[in-house]
């Protein structure tokens, strides 16, 4: 969570001293995002336990990989959402960690533990957190996390719930949004 603050807080400040030299934009694409992916199987978070985890069914992703017709073509920066399928009530505090498990050979990603509702599947932080209300969620319900900066190389996905509500046994979906900003610069003044 901290991590998630402290990129959020730099890459604010860096936006704002970087407007100073130029004009910065998002790419343009798909609602300003140059891809948006899913990072689980169609049924990967069907019932998905109080401490349990689930491994991405899909295939590794990479810059250059394609679902939809898009890539994310070298972006540096995402943020995960989650869509709710069917109703379920989430308790204090429950959160979704995901980590994105980086590959070098674009075959292996990095090792992963058993998980429970006090030992995560990683041993470093998630690279994304969606906290959730603890309410009643109906289907179509969207919760966001931070924005953080995409692995180079390929990755797949793994998914903890930390909290102890359990997911409903129904297809919910954690797309990826990957976007990437430009800086136009403005014109040198002529001496």
């Amino acid at each position: 969570m901290i991590r998630t603050i402290a990129t959020a807080v730099a890459a604010a400040l860096l936006l704002t001293a970087s407007a100073r030299a130029g004009d910065w934009r998002y790419e343009p694409g798909n609602n300003g995002f140059v891809a948006i992916v899913d990072l689980f199987g169609a049924s990967d978070l069907r019932g998905l336990g109080s401490g349990a985890c689930a491994q991405s069914t899909l295939p590794l992703l990479s810059q250059s990989s394609t679902q939809y017709g898009a890539t994310s073509g070298g972006a540096v920066f995402a943020t995960v959402e989650f869509q709710v399928a069917s109703a379920f009530t989430a308790s204090t505090n429950q959160s979704l960690a995901v980590w994105l498990l980086r590959s070098v050979d674009g075959l292996n990603v990095e090792m992963t533990a058993s998980c429970s509702t006090t030992q995560p599947p990683v041993g470093r932080l998630p690279d994304f957190v969606i906290p959730l209300l603890p309410v009643a969620l109906a289907s179509g319900n969207r919760f966001q996390s931070g924005i953080q900066r995409l692995p180079a190389g390929s990755f797949q996905a793994i998914i903890w719930n930390s909290g102890t509500g359990v997911l409903s046994a129904n297809n919910h979906t954690i797309k990826l949004a990957a976007f990437m900003v430009e800086q136009r610069s403005k014109p040198r003044p002529r001496r």
